[in-house]
């Protein structure tokens, strides 16, 4: 049985925000030792509000919460990091997309703090670098392989023989990269081997180390296009915008 007893939560992402009723908001939050859940901040959206200045989007902040039957309350909110610079912009498109997989790759009550230390540096680096699609690109491929959705990289995810460099496939629906001989699907796309190289490069690499890898326009386009159709097929994640800045 729940003990609705005062709770502190040292650290948690502020996924997004919704109005409810005529002064409260209901907060999406992922917090390092309790993962996904929701919770209300009540009159959070009058002007006289303690919480509101700290509730933010992208934010993270220290909470109290009191448990009840339903959703919890939001008592005390403390500003860890605001990050304003994702507030709007390409930088806000790259943010979205990184709590757009934490809402729906992850389970409610389901805490990953490995997960969340990503989903916190990555959004720090949106925040602070200026090739921000190289942080995004990273954040996702290293999220997926701690979620164990990553795609096969470094043979055939259909026959797994070994790759040709010359004749290189990529299937989302297979899994990931894929040899000629199993290119049958209307959805194998080519790859070229700078591409693959990049890809396996950001899996692998620290969360700081985006910014060493040297592509041009066309490898940043075909990564955004090739991660896109993925994540579409592994989590359902929306797309995101047309073009991809700071290469």
């Amino acid at each position: 049985m729940r003990r609705f007893e005062l709770q502190h939560l040292d650290a948690a992402l502020v996924l997004g925000l919704r109005d409810l009723g005529e002064a409260d908001r209901l907060v999406f939050l992922y917090a390092r030792e309790r993962g996904r859940f929701n919770a209300v901040a009540r009159s959070s959206r009058r002007p006289a509000s303690r919480l509101a200045g700290h509730l933010q989007l992208f934010a993270k902040v220290a909470l109290e919460l009191v448990p009840t039957r339903s959703l919890d309350i939001i008592t005390a909110a403390r500003t860890l990091e605001l990050r304003p610079s994702l507030a709007a912009g390409r930088r806000f498109e790259a943010a979205s997309r990184v709590i757009d997989l934490l809402r729906r790759a992850t389970g409610e009550e389901d805490p990953d703090p490995e997960l969340f230390a990503l989903a916190d540096r990555a959004l720090a680096l949106i925040d602070r670098r200026d090739r921000v699609d190289r942080q995004l690109w990273q954040f996702e491929l290293t999220a997926l392989q701690r979620l164990g959705l990553g795609p096969v990289l470094h043979d055939c995810a259909l026959c797994n023989r070994e790759l040709d460099a010359a004749d290189l496939w990529f299937d989302p629906q297979a899994g990931g990269t894929i040899c000629g001989r199993c290119a049958r699907s209307p959805l194998a796309t080519p790859l070229s081997a700078r591409t693959l190289k990049a890809l396996r490069f950001l899996q692998r690499a620290a969360p700081d180390e985006a910014d060493r890898l040297s592509i041009d326009a066309g490898v940043g386009q075909q990564i955004t296009h090739l991660l896109d159709r993925f994540l579409q097929t592994a989590v359902g994640a929306g797309r995101r915008g047309p073009g991809a800045d700071n290469l």
